[in-house]
């Protein structure tokens, strides 16, 4: 019988070996780890893949062929097999562990997956990840998709939209592509292989750059890794548009932005140990020395407690330094008598990896691919601004907090709740005149006013189904159904909103080239521009003044007001 790798011997009396982890001497400023005694159970299994409750997509077998469909383990019957009910239709089956279920939580970004056609909803259409799993309001998980529907399916797609992992299915042939990367057998017998006319070739054969799974992007060369001559530090792109606030520019933000294109990594480098973990283990060491060098014993222990552990967090600050609400003055003036400490990310950093946090480098999206679908996403922030990383945020419902909720909760040892005292306000409302918080419900002042886009007839085709889909207050996207194009010859910019835009739920569509026509394209509701923008679409929405265009003005009074705001007082001209 071949025994669990690690694993201790354990003798015929059935004792528990104590084992002893060596002294470890480290190089800076003699400091040492003291001899821990740790008792290690070698008859432990190792964690299950599924427990009871968890949501997966399990293996269903018809004269239609096999798929899998969203379902909820119910029961463990032994460490094979799982009796699960699949969520649609309530039926109950018993499934291979390994080789029948897939956890939901471990899609990773450029898996293929089905989802059902925007319109046409009787029909399917292939998809792909954008980036990692995330969770709604509700706690349940969500993707990101690209929609890449083949020639045999509809067409005339959105580009991108945010689904639930109900509305998720995968064929034989994605589901197996899933089971082999995580390391066990398919059930189906067969093998599946891509046909890739990239392989015919004229002439001597060249060596391919590795992907690092289908649709990824090229691995980074050698040369370009460790840098060579022509290397130059570029200045960092305005991210957003004209309307959204810079982010104050540090150090830390700009190494790891600017070793690739907008910051983009591959997937490999994800998934192994990124340069965030290896930042945040060098601050967390500096910190502790720094901590306990100051002899002050109370606060050692606080920085050892792990009050942040399961928790990752976001750092962002308003690049302008003028511009501050009476608010934040008030802030200021209480700061200055009540505490000396500033907005300093190298210090808050340090605090945070010290208590057991992780720090990210920018907000997770398909330009920064972060797995924290099993932890608490965070953003701190100096005060109020309109940086993309704060309406990210804001846009996926990840609360702001103030930086003084990292001293605040340093200073007592333990996690403070942080609802409401350290939220910041969501922003301005240009439309209720006044600053307005997180997560509350302005609709019937807004309603009151004027400012609501009013519900679709019954008998307007491009959004008449979409009115009638019933979904729980507490799931439903602000702008769920809205079909949105994003328009602009930039496209860092597209790709910029494309991400908010998906967190609100619209489905989006985004042109960046001259040829591109609106006959080419699925009618959208309304029009986010940047200047400028591709000529020949400028001329047919010229042609459409039932499509308005709007600046993303529209888009950050939608996300800070948290409703859906009619177009009126944010239109604006193509020329």
């Amino acid at each position: 019988k071949r025994s669990r790798k690690g694993s201790e011997s354990i003798s015929d009396s059935g004792r528990k070996r104590w084992s002893k982890k060596r002294t470890v001497r480290k190089d800076s400023d003699d400091e040492e780890e003291a001899v821990v005694e740790k008792r290690e159970d070698a008859t432990t299994p190792p964690p299950p893949r599924v427990v009871p409750g968890d949501k997966v997509f399990g293996r269903w077998t018809d004269p239609a062929g096999v798929y899998f469909y969203a379902a909820e383990v119910i029961e463990i019957l032994n460490q094979s097999e799982a009796k699960v009910q699949f969520l649609e239709d309530k039926i109950e089956r018993v499934l291979k562990i390994e080789s029948e279920l897939i956890n939901v939580k471990a899609l990773h970004p450029y898996d293929e997956i089905t989802v059902k056609h925007d319109v046409l909803e009787v029909y399917d259409v292939t998809a792909k990840l954008m980036s990692f799993p995330t969770r709604n309001a509700a706690g349940d998980v969500q993707y990101e998709v690209q929609i890449t529907a083949t020639d045999s399916e509809p067409q005339f797609n959105e580009d991108s939209r945010l689904v639930h992992f109900s509305e998720v299915s995968l064929t034989d042939n994605q589901a197996s592509l899933i089971i082999r990367r995580m390391g066990f057998a398919p059930a189906s017998n067969k093998v599946s292989a891509d046909i890739n006319f990239g392989n015919l070739i004229f002439g001597k054969r060249k060596p391919r750059t590795v992907m690092a799974s289908p649709g990824a992007t090229p691995a980074t060369s050698t040369k370009a890794r460790l840098g060579s001559p022509s290397d130059t530090p570029k200045k960092r792109r305005k991210r957003g548009g004209s309307h959204v606030e810079e982010s104050a520019a540090t150090l830390t933000e700009s190494s790891a932005a600017e070793n690739t294109p907008r910051g983009k990594k591959s997937l490999n480098s994800v998934l192994s140990t990124t340069e965030d973990e290896r930042d945040n283990e060098s601050l967390s060491k500096r910190y502790r020395r720094t901590a306990g060098s100051s002899g002050t014993p109370s606060k050692s222990k606080q920085l050892t407690s792990n009050i942040f552990e399961g928790m990752c967090f976001i750092l962002t600050q308003s690049g302008d330094s003028k511009k501050m609400t009476d608010r934040d003055k008030t802030d200021t003036e209480t700061d200055i008598t009540e505490s000396s400490k500033k907005f300093d990310k190298s210090e808050i950093r340090g605090i945070i990896t010290a208590c057991g946090g992780r720090v990210l480098q920018g907000f997770p999206s398909q330009e920064d691919l972060h797995e924290t679908v099993n932890e608490e996403r965070v953003t701190i922030a100096d005060r109020m601004c309109l940086t993309m990383t704060y309406l990210l945020s804001l846009a996926n419902r990840v609360p702001v907090l103030s930086y003084k909720y990292i001293h605040d909760c340093q200073s007592s040892g333990r996690k403070l709740k942080y609802r409401p005292a350290y939220m910041l306000p969501a922003g301005h409302s240009s439309l209720l005149m006044m600053d307005v918080e997180q997560e509350q419900d302005y609709r019937q002042d807004l309603q009151v006013n004027g400012c609501l886009l009013p519900s679709p007839p019954s008998t307007f085709t491009r959004l008449s189904n979409k009115s009638k889909e019933v979904e729980p207050a507490s799931q439903k996207k602000i702008l769920s159904g809205l079909h949105v194009l994003v328009l602009s010859k930039d496209k860092g910019f597209s790709d910029d909103w494309q991400s908010v835009l998906d967190s609100l739920g619209a489905r989006v569509t985004k042109k960046t080239t001259s040829s591109a026509r609106l006959s080419q394209i699925r009618v959208p509701d309304v029009v986010i521009i940047e200047k400028p923008v591709p000529t020949a679409m400028a001329q047919d929405l010229l042609k459409r003044e039932d499509i308005p265009v709007v600046s993303t003005k529209w888009a950050i009074q939608c996300i800070i007001n948290n409703a859906r705001i009619a177009y009126d007082n944010f239109t604006c001209s193509l020329s």
